[in-house]
C-alpha cells in the first residue's frame, strides 16, 4: 500500500498523473514504481490507452477521492474516443481500459485503421506553461492538448507546442512528467495553419472539451444516420426520396474548407474515391468516423442556410443588370469556341470545364445559351432492359484475374470481397447487386478467404521462402514469421507441421498452381 499519490489538476491526463507521482517519490525504476502502483512491474505505459485502472484504484483509493468511473471518464481519452460510437461498443472499452486488456482498445475502438494519426509527441501551451508554474509550482500534460485536430490552447488563443517527450517511449514502462526542459518552445509545426485558421480550430477545441465533459448524446449509428440525413435534407442536398447528391455535397464541402486545413485534420476529399469518408459519412453508418470528421460535418451542414425556409416575396427596387453588348459577345465567341473544341462532350461536360462562363451566361444569355449548347443524349434504355447474363460473365472475367492478381502479390493480401471491389472500382456493385451475379457470386463463395484459410497461405509461403533461401526452419519459427498468435490453433498447427513436410528435402521449390 502507497502512502502517497498526488491531487490530479483540471484536465490532467493519467499518465501526467502517474509521471508527477513517479517525480515527486523520487523513484529512478520505472518497474519499482509499475509494481507500487500497479502490483506488477510489467504494465505498459501508454499516453491514450492505459490499462490496469481497477488495479490501479485498488492501490490508491485510500488517498484518492474519485471512484474508478470518476478516473476514466475525468483523466483518460476514453470519452473522446468513444462519443461517436454505439453504448455497447463504449462499455466494453470501458471494461477492456479497467482491466489488463489495454492493448485491445485500439482495435475495439478503430483507431488502428483510421486515417486519422494520433500526435506523435506530446504537446503544450506555454501560457498554460507559465501559469501553472505560478499557481501550482509545476506543470503538467493537458487532455485537450493531446487531441488530434487540436492545434492552439482556446483559452489564451494561442498555438501549441511540441514538447520533446514522444508519445512511444522506448522504455515502455516509462513515464515523463512535463517539465520546464522537456517543455521548450523548439517546435510548432501547425503556428501558420493555426493562425490563418484560428477559428476553426478554437471551435475543434470548444466542441472536443464538450465531449470529453460528456455533455453530448450518445447515439446508435441508425439514430445518428437518420439526423444527418435530415440535415442534408433541410441544406438541399437530397435528389428524390433518399439519395444523396454527392456532386453537389463535395463541391460545397470543399469550397467551405480549404485543402490545407482538411489535409492538416487527415480529412482530404475524393469523389472519385469510393472509400472516401465525406460518402460514408453521409450514407448510412456502417463504422464509427473520428471525433474530427463529425465536427467538420456537423459545422459545414449547421453554416449553411436552410434550403427549406419560406422566403419573402423579393421587392426590385433597383432595375435588372443587362450587361454591355461587348461583354455578351465576348462570352458567347469563348461559349461557341470551347463547344467546337471539344464537339464529343455534353453540355454537362462542357459546364465543368468552364464553370464560370456557364454560369454568366445561364444568368445574362439563359435562351442563346440554351440554343447554342449540344442536344441531350438519347437514353439508353432503362435499367430493367440491362442484359445481366453478359455482365455476369464479364464480371466473373475481371473478378478472376483479380484473384489472380492478389494471390501474386507481395506481401500477401487476403482476398476479401472488398479488396476485389477496390482493385477493379466497382465495390457497390459486388455489395449490393452480387445476387445479379450468379456465377460472380458462386466463384466467390468459393475463392474468398477466411482469416484462417488466409493464416495457412501465410504458413505455406513462409515455409516455402526459408526452404528457397536454404534455411531449415523449426514449428515455431513458421509460427513467429507468420504473425500467428499464441497459442496456435490446432488446425494451424497441421498446417505448419505439413508445410515444413511439403518443403522438406526432395521436394520441387516452385509456387503451387492457382486452380481458378
Amino acid at each position: 500500500m502507497i502512502a502517497y499519490f498526488p491531487r490530479p489538476y483540471p484536465d490532467e491526463i493519467l499518465y501526467s498523473l502517474l509521471a508527477r507521482y513517479r517525480r515527486h517519490t523520487c523513484e529512478r525504476s520505472y518497474k519499482r514504481s509499475c509494481r507500487a502502483l500497479f502490483a506488477k512491474k510489467d504494465v505498459t505505459a501508454s499516453v491514450y490507452f492505459q490499462s490496469h485502472i481497477r488495479q490501479l484504484h485498488q492501490s490508491i483509493k485510500h488517498l484518492f477521492p474519485y471512484s474508478e468511473q470518476e478516473l476514466v471518464h475525468n483523466h483518460t481519452f476514453l470519452p473522446f474516443f468513444t462519443a461517436y460510437t454505439t453504448p455497447e461498443v463504449a462499455q466494453r472499452a470501458y471494461e477492456s481500459s479497467l482491466k489488463n486488456r489495454g492493448g485491445a482498445l485500439n482495435v475495439l475502438l478503430g483507431t488502428v485503421a483510421n486515417s486519422v494519426e494520433l500526435p506523435s509527441v506530446l504537446k503544450f501551451c506555454p501560457a498554460c506553461l507559465n501559469s501553472d508554474f505560478e499557481r501550482y509550482g509545476e506543470t503538467y500534460w493537458r487532455r485537450l492538448h493531446q487531441l488530434p485536430g487540436v492545434l492552439g490552447c482556446h483559452e489564451h488563443s494561442y498555438p501549441l507546442y511540441e514538447s520533446l517527450v514522444a508519445v512511444t517511449q522506448r522504455n515502455r514502462h516509462a513515464f515523463i512528467a512535463a517539465t520546464r526542459r522537456n517543455c521548450r518552445n523548439s517546435g510548432n509545426s501547425g503556428a501558420s495553419v493555426y493562425e490563418n485558421y484560428s477559428g476553426v480550430f478554437d471551435d475543434i477545441a470548444r466542441a472536443y472539451q464538450r465531449i470529453v465533459s460528456g455533455k453530448i448524446r450518445m447515439e446508435s449509428h441508425e439514430q445518428r444516420t437518420a439526423r444527418y440525413f435530415a440535415l442534408l435534407k433541410k441544406k438541399g442536398f437530397v435528389k428524390g426520396r433518399d439519395s444523396v447528391a454527392q456532386e453537389k455535397l463535395f463541391e460545397s464541402f470543399s469550397n467551405y474548407y480549404s485543402s490545407e486545413l482538411l489535409k492538416m485534420l487527415f480529412s482530404t476529399v475524393d469523389i472519385s474515391n469510393d472509400s472516401c469518408w465525406l460518402k460514408a459519412i453521409s450514407r448510412k453508418h456502417r463504422k464509427s468516423f473520428s471525433p474530427v470528421r463529425h465536427f467538420l460535418f456537423s459545422r459545414f451542414l449547421n453554416a449553411l442556410p436552410d434550403t427549406r425556409k419560406k422566403r419573402l416575396p423579393k421587392i426590385c427596387v433597383y432595375p435588372k443588370y443587362v450587361p454591355p453588348r461587348q461583354e455578351r459577345k465576348k462570352n458567347r465567341e469563348k461559349w461557341l469556341h470551347l463547344k467546337e473544341s471539344n464537339s464529343n462532350l455534353s453540355k454537362t461536360q462542357l459546364r465543368k470545364l468552364n464553370r464560370k462562363l456557364y454560369t454568366w451566361l445561364y444568368r445574362h444569355d439563359k435562351q442563346w445559351l440554351s440554343e447554342n449548347s449540344p442536344a441531350l443524349l438519347q437514353s439508353q434504355g432503362s435499367p430493367g432492359h440491362v442484359n445481366w447474363e453478359r455482365r455476369d460473365t464479364e464480371m466473373l472475367k475481371a473478378v478472376r484475374q483479380a484473384v489472380i492478381d492478389i494471390h501474386m502479390e507481395i506481401p500477401l493480401r487476403r482476398v476479401t470481397l472488398s479488396r476485389i471491389g477496390v482493385s477493379l472500382g466497382c465495390l457497390a456493385n459486388l455489395e449490393h447487386k452480387l445476387d445479379y451475379y450468379p456465377r460472380t457470386k458462386a466463384f466467390l463463395k468459393e475463392r474468398l478467404e477466411s482469416v484462417e484459410n488466409f493464416q495457412v497461405r501465410r504458413i505455406f509461403h513462409i515455409a516455402r521462402t526459408e526452404y528457397c533461401a536454404g534455411r531449415r526452419s523449426k514449428d515455431w519459427e513458421i509460427v513467429r514469421l507468420a504473425g500467428l498468435k499464441t497459442p496456435v490453433k490446432p488446425d494451424l498447427e497441421k498446417a505448419v507441421s505439413l508445410a515444413l513436410k511439403t518443403y522438406s528435402d526432395g521436394f520441387i521449390c516452385r509456387e503451387p498452381l492457382l486452380n481458378i
